[in-house]
C-alpha cells in the first residue's frame, strides 16, 4: 500500500502533526504506533517535543477568555489568537532519564511568539505581555506527564496501570490524552537481552518474554484509551555510513522482533555529518559552531508496505527554538 493509499485509507484520524515533514508524509489515525529510529543526537527527542508542544498547548487564546472561547463578546479589539494546539494531554516515558523541562518550555515560548506574530500581522490593536505568553505555556505544562522507569519491571509495572491513571485524570482535568511517548524505547534493549538469555536458562517465563509483555501491555492501552504510541530508538551506525552524508538512511534495527512488528510507521532519522575543517583550532571551532548552529537533518519514512527506494528524503533543521522547516 502507497503513503497515499495509506492516506486514503485511514479514516479514524485525529489531529495533524503540524510539522511539515511529517503531515506530507502520512495521516495517523488513533492506535498507531510510530518511531523515530536512527543514530545518537539525530535531532529524535526534540521532534517529539514539538509533537507534545503542539498537542498541549490549547486551540486559541484570548486576553479575556483565556482557552475559554466560547463566548460571542470576542471582537476585533480583543482578538483570537489561534494556537493550533489541540488542548490535550501526553504521557511521557523518559526512558534514559534525559527529559528537559527547560528545553520543551523554551521550545514553547518560540512557538508562542512566532503564532503571536502571525495574528499580529493581521490585527495590530494590542500584543500580548511576556508574562501572559509563559502563562500560557506554564499552564499547557500541566498537560504533559512524565514517568522515568529504572527498570524493565518497573516499565512494564507502570504500563499495567496506566489506563486507569489517565482516566482518572480526564475524569478531574476533563482533558483526554492523544499521545503515549516513550524515549527511548530500546532503554533496556542490553538489559532485557540479558535477561531473555536467563530466562531461556532458567525457564523463567517474565525474563523470557520482556518484549512480549511490554507489547502487550502497550496493545491493551491502545484498546482501553485510543492513544497514538510515538517512540524513539536508535540505531548503531555501521561503519561503511560514518563518513558520508546518510541520503540513504539504512541502519540496522536494534530491537526485539515483538518491537519491530509492532510499530506501523518508522521514520529513519539522522544528522548530516559535521566537516573536518584543514584549518587552525580556533578557525575550526568557530566554522562547526557556525556549521551546527545550521545544520540538516535528514529522514524518510518506511512501513511494512512500501520500499525504501521508493520514499522521498526529506529534509528539516533544528536550532535553539526548535524545529527549523525546510
Amino acid at each position: 500500500m502507497s503513503i497515499s493509499e495509506n492516506k486514503s485509507h485511514l479514516s479514524t484520524q485525529i489531529e495533524r502533526f503540524h510539522t511539515s515533514f511529517l503531515d506530507d508524509a502520512l495521516i495517523k489515525a488513533q492506535g498507531d504506533v510510530i518511531e523515530f529510529y536512527g543514530p545518537a543526537c539525530g535531532g529524535k527527542t526534540t521532534i517529539l517535543y514539538h509533537i507534545a508542544l503542539t498537542t498541549i498547548l490549547p486551540p486559541s487564546w484570548n486576553r479575556t477568555y483565556g482557552e475559554n472561547l466560547e463566548s460571542d463578546d470576542i471582537t476585533d479589539a480583543n482578538p483570537t489568537i489561534e494556537l493550533n494546539g489541540r488542548g490535550k494531554g501526553v504521557i511521557f516515558f523518559d526512558m534514559d532519564g534525559k527529559f528537559d523541562i527547560q528545553r520543551l518550555y523554551s521550545m514553547m515560548l518560540h512557538y508562542l511568539h512566532r503564532q503571536m506574530e502571525i495574528t499580529l500581522k493581521e490585527n495590530k490593536t494590542w500584543s500580548p505581555s511576556e508574562s501572559e505568553i509563559e502563562s500560557i505555556a506554564k499552564n499547557a505544562l500541566k498537560r504533559i506527564q512524565v514517568f522515568k522507569p529504572n527498570s524493565p519491571e518497573s516499565f512494564y509495572a507502570t504500563l499495567l496501570d496506566l489506563p486507569k491513571y489517565m482516566k482518572k485524570l480526564q475524569q478531574n482535568e476533563g482533558y483526554e490524552f492523544t499521545f503515549l511517548m516513550i524515549d527511548q524505547i530500546n532503554a533496556f534493549y542490553w538489559e532485557d537481552k540479558d535477561y531473555d538469555e536467563v530466562g531461556i536458562i532458567a525457564n523463567d517465563t517474565w525474563k523470557n518474554n520482556n518484549a512480549h509483555y511490554y507489547v502487550q501491555a502497550l496493545r491493551q492501552i491502545i484498546e482501553l484509551t485510543s492513544v497514538t504510541i510515538i517512540t524513539t530508538n536508535w540505531a548503531i551506525t555501521p561503519p561503511e555510513t560514518v563518513n558520508r552524508i546518510p541520503h540513504n538512511l539504512c541502519y540496522p534495527i536494534v530491537a526485539h522482533l515483538a518491537w519491530q512488528s509492532f510499530v506501523k510507521y518508522r521514520f529513519i532519522i539522522d544528522r548530516q555529518l559535521t566537516p573536518q575543517y584543514n584549518v587552525c583550532r580556533e578557525e575550526a571551532n568557530n566554522l562547526k559552531a557556525d556549521f551546527l548552529s545550521r545544520s540538516l537533518f535528514y529522514g524518510r519514512l518506511t512501513t511494512p508496505s512500501n520500499n525504501l527506494s521508493d520514499v522521498k528524503v526529506f529534509q528539516f533543521g533544528i536550532d535553539e527554538k526548535g524545529i527549523v522547516f525546510k
